[in-house]
This record gives C-alpha cells, structure tokens and sequence, in this order.
C-alpha cells in the first residue's frame, strides 16, 4: 500500500483522476443507489402482481365453479327428493299426487306454468301466478279440465300426442306467433316442454311446462320424465287399489245383505257369518257347543260327516241337508228349519280356509211336499179305476153276505151257519180297510225314514194300485221281479211313489198310441252292489233333444201335467244314493233305468211271490 501510495504521488492530480476514472474504484456504493436492482425488484414485483392476480383469477372462477357445482348438486339433490317424496305418497289421494308431481316438475324446471291432461277424461292446469302482475304474491292457482286433451290446448299437446316423443321449443314464439291453441289465461309464451307418458303404445298423459327464463335443456326433460313416469305409477296403483277397495265393498254389501248365510271357517273356527247365516243359527252354532240335540235324529249322522269333511278340507263331503230347531234346545217336529250347506275350499287372507253357503230351504220343502202331494193324488186319479174296483168286489160282497145274513137271522139259523157269514165280511171288510190304507199311506205327506227294505214289495204295491186302470186303458203290463234280491236302504212309500209315477208316466206316453200298448217292469241285481228296476213301454219314446231336462222341475211335454213328476223320482233316487236315467227301449219307447245300493243280505226266496 506504501508503494502504491508513493506511485500516485509522483504523478499530476489530472493524470491521478484520469487513472480513478479508468481504474477500479476503491469506495462501495449503496445498493438502493443501483439501478440494476431496481430493475430487478420491479421486475419481482410486477411477477408477484400477476402470479397473485392469476391466483385470484383461478380461485374466483373456481369459486364459481364450485358454487355451481355445489347449486346443481343441491338442485339434483331436490330432484331427487322430489321423486323419494312421489314415491313415499302411498297415503295421499289422487288428486294430491297428481298436483305435487305436476307443481315439482314446474319448481324443478324453473318454469312459470305446468299441466296435465289424461287420456282418461281427467286432467290439471298449474299456474304459477308471480309472473302475472295483476294476482302477484297468490303463490298457485289450480284448475280441473274434465274432458283431458282440451282443444284449447291443441297449441300445446298436439306435436308430443302425435308422435309419442318428447317436444322441446326453445323460441315457442317463432313457431307460433298467433298463439293459437294456448289458453288465454296463460298469458303469452316464450318457451314450454312437452313430456307424453306411453303405455301399450297409447299416450296415456301429456304434462307439460313452459316459460322458463332460460332454455330447457336434457336435466330438465329427464327430471319431468321421471316425475310423470313415477306419478303415473302412482295414479295407476292407486286407482287399482280404489278399485279393489270398491269391489271389495260391493263384495261385502253383497255378502251382507245376501238371503244364503255365508261362514268362513279357518282352523277350525268360524272367522266370518254373515247377517242370515247368524240369523239362521245354521250348521255351526250347535256343533260349535259340541252338542247335536237340535238337529233331526235322521239327519244327525249326515251333518256329523258332513262337518268332520269341512274340517279336514275332504272335496267329496262338500253338501249336507239337514233339520234343526233353531229356538229350543232338544229338536222337535212340530218346529223346525230345513237347510242346505255347501262347503268349498278356499284361501282367506293367506290361509287354508272353508266356504260355507247356508240357505233356508224351510219354504221351499213345504212347497215340494204340497206339489209331491199333488202329483200324488193326480197318480191316484189316474189309478182311482183300479181303486174303485179294489173296493167294490169286497163292498159288493159284504152286501150279498149281509142279505144272507139277514135271511139267516129271520129264519133263526143257529149260530154255527151264522159265523162263516160273519167272517165273510170281515174278509171283506179287512180288504176294503187294506186298500184305503194304503192310499192313504201313498197319498199322506211323509219324511223319508230309511228302513231296511225288501226291494220287490214297494215294486209290487204300485203295480197293484194302477193295475186294474192300466187293464182297462188296453195296456198290457209284464212284470219280471227277480226272486233272490238283497234288501236295500230305503223308504218303502216314496220307492212305491217313484215306481208308480214311472208306470203312470209310460201309460199316459201310451195314450192314442195306435200300435202295441205294452209296459214292462222287471227288477235285477248285478250280484255285486247295485239292484236295477227298468220300466220301459212300447210307446214314442223321449225325443233325444229334451231328455237332458226330462228330470228338470215343472218341465213336461203333456197337458195338464205338474211337470214335477219326473223331478220328483230324480230327487227320490238321488236322496236314496242311487241313479235314473231315460234310455231308448229295445223295442222302442221309452226305457227308464233306476238303480240303487244293495245291502248284501238276500230276500227268502219263498217270500218273492209274483203277483
């Protein structure tokens, strides 16, 4: 440094300043002094200005967009809830989900009005009133169209019916600058969205929304989609459930006010009687107490079976006639109710259960048994031929023992020539007395009490009652009753009445009949379980096409005929667990074939005597 300072001053100050200017300066100077730095803290500042404000920019536009995000996932959200609530309206009535379905599709869309319109006749117009200064701040009006698909909204509903496709018009007022086909109480219309509901390829409901501030887009046709197509599911089971609680109220009305008593009868308990069924005190009021002493005697065994087969649910014991006294304790006959059970499986509320149908038949069996007595006696004015002669051979008899007698005791005849005459008419008497009885017996009104049977005797006490009157009619009758029958289960006098009606019936086919009057009567037994009577005759025959109804009440094919006859044999048969039918004879006319369960013990043979 010495040196250096002894260099510098052997030199001029001029020539020492010339060498600072060009030599390195020995003195700092400040950095703020610098240019250099600051050029480059500006150039810093002005990179942070515009890293901050790009900064800024992202978060104010990601801002944005997380606000938007955030406000359509609130609003998707509200869509959402909207349908969960449309779901969720099982207790709401039609017309409430059709207007919260409808004002949701107008909130959710932003819309200013909306509609509905059924091909049912049925239909809503929504209107959103803010947009309307004169009823401003009234929130909803709502108005019913009764005729669906109004004309006056052809401007709407008219594109989207015809092609069953959805219709979006952005710039409605381009396509439609007249409005026509809008109502007037909409106002005049910018936009609007068309949704038609198709079912079976038919348009069901059309709703449609418009007037939205900005244009519809694909959220807002898929929001109205779902909306309608929920409601109309909703609509359609609730009008299904309307109509099943209908039906099942008319169900009941008809069961209620019904003349048959109807019981439901579930592991093994009655569930269900109607009003008549209570009123009739039917089949399960006594059996229920466990004791049978209202019923008939004969008919207890039956309605024993009968109600154990409903119980076990056994298809084959599914009907019971039966008698009981249905206001005393121990049944009599002076009083007593006739009624008729069926028994059908069925299911109730998910359970195996029995349909009982009870029907008082008290009328109805006393109407039977007058008609029955009144075929009887046209059966006995048809035989009274017979009758009368039956009577006179024995009463004209008794006349000539009794001038006998007469002479007899004039003459004082002892009294050994007076005792035969005495017995003589006393035979007689005991004859005339035989005959009257048993018309009488046929001709009374009787409950049928089956008896063990010999099933030739009822054959032949008909074929003696109408024998004379069939001889003088010209009709010959055969008779082959077969000598070793089993005995059968029955009740003598209506077996008696069915032969009868049958012989009778045949006679009156054989009347005018210009060729070979014959009957024939013969009984057989197949040697296993049935015994057979077969009553043909000679005559026309049953014409093929009224032989399914020749058995039907009050139908015949004579004049001055009851028409119950037939019926009535049917019946008997049937009661007596046998069968009848009507046949073509072998010689023609007509074949009548009744059979019946045998019991398998034989008739003496001694006691099968021919007539």
């Amino acid at each position: 440094g010495q040196i250096m300072k002894k260099g510098l001053a052997l030199i001029t100050k001029e020539e020492r300043e010339t060498l600072y200017k060009k030599w390195v300066k020995l003195e700092q100077t400040p950095f703020y002094r610098n240019p250099t730095f600051w050029t480059v803290v500006i150039s810093m500042l002005i990179l942070v200005i515009v890293v901050m404000a790009a900064v800024i920019a992202i978060n104010r536009a990601l801002k944005r967009q997380v606000d938007q995000r955030t406000e359509e996932l609130r609003f998707n959200e509200k869509r959402l809830e909207a349908l969960l609530r449309l779901n969720q309206m099982t207790n709401a009535s039609l017309n409430e989900i059709m207007a919260f379905a409808l004002q949701e599709a107008v909130k959710l869309t932003r819309s200013r009005f909306g509609y509905l319109a059924f091909a049912d006749n049925t239909g809503w117009l929504f209107t959103l009133d803010s947009i309307y200064p004169t009823i401003a701040g009234q929130g909803w009006t709502a108005q019913k169209t009764p005729y669906g698909f109004p004309e006056e909204y052809r401007g709407f509903w008219g594109e989207a019916y015809a092609t069953k496709e959805p219709v979006v018009a952005n710039h409605y007022a381009d396509s439609n600058p007249t409005m026509n086909g809008v109502p007037d109480t909409l106002g005049p219309i910018f936009r609007y969205m068309n949704i038609p509901v198709v079912r079976l390829g038919e348009v069901v409901v059309i709703a449609g929304v418009g007037n939205k501030p900005v244009p519809y887009d694909d959220a807002d046709l898929r929001q109205v989609t779902l909306l309608m197509a929920g409601m109309w599911r909703m609509v359609q089971r609730r009008r299904a459930e309307e109509a099943l609680k209908m039906s099942e109220k008319r169900f009941r009305d008809l069961v209620e006010s019904s003349l048959t008593g109807i019981s439901i009868i579930q592991e093994g308990q009655v569930i269900f009687r109607n009003p008549e069924q209570q009123r009739m005190v039917g089949l399960l009021s006594p059996l229920q107490s466990g004791g049978y002493n209202c019923i008939h005697p004969d008919d207890v065994k039956g309605v024993r079976q009968f109600y154990d087969g409903v119980l076990k649910r056994e298809p084959d014991l599914n009907e019971c006639e039966f008698r009981f006294a249905s206001e005393a304790e121990t049944y009599t006959d002076d009083r007593h109710t006739w009624v008729v059970c069926r028994a059908h499986p069925i299911e109730y509320q998910g359970k195996p259960s029995v349909l009982i149908n009870s029907m008082d038949i008290t009328r109805t069996k006393e109407l039977e048994r007058l008609l029955t007595v009144q075929d009887k006696m046209a059966s006995l004015g048809l035989v009274s031929a017979g009758i009368a002669h039956e009577i006179r051979n024995p009463l004209s008899g008794i006349n000539i023992y009794m001038s006998a007698l007469e002479k007899k005791i004039r003459s004082g005849s002892p009294m050994d020539d007076v005792e035969p005459l005495i017995r003589q008419i006393q035979s007689a008497s005991g004859k005339i007395e035989s005959v009257i009885r048993r018309v009488m017996n046929f001709s009374k009104p009787c409950e049928p009490r089956m008896i063990k049977t010999r099933f030739n005797k009822p054959v032949r006490e008909a074929l003696k009652l109408c024998r004379t009157t069939l001889s003088k009619s010209h009709v010959q009758v055969e008779h082959h009753l077969a000598p070793d029958l089993p005995f059968c289960q029955a009740e003598p006098q209506l077996i008696e009445e069915v032969v009868l009606n049958l012989v009778t019936n045949s006679a009156a086919a054989l009347e005018g009949w210009p060729k070979e009057k014959r009957i024939e009567v013969s009984t057989s037994f197949d040697g296993e379980e049935t015994l057979t009577l077969v009553v043909a005759d000679t005559g026309p025959g049953v014409p093929r096409d009224v032989r399914h109804r020749i058995f039907e009440p009050f139908f015949t094919t004579k004049r001055n005929s009851t028409g119950i006859g037939l019926s009535l044999c049917h019946r008997i048969v049937t009661d007596h667990g046998g069968t009848i039918r009507v046949e073509d004879g072998p010689e023609g006319g007509a074949r009548f074939v009744m059979t019946l369960p045998a019991l398998m013990t034989y008739e003496n043979p001694l006691e099968s005597l021919e007539i």
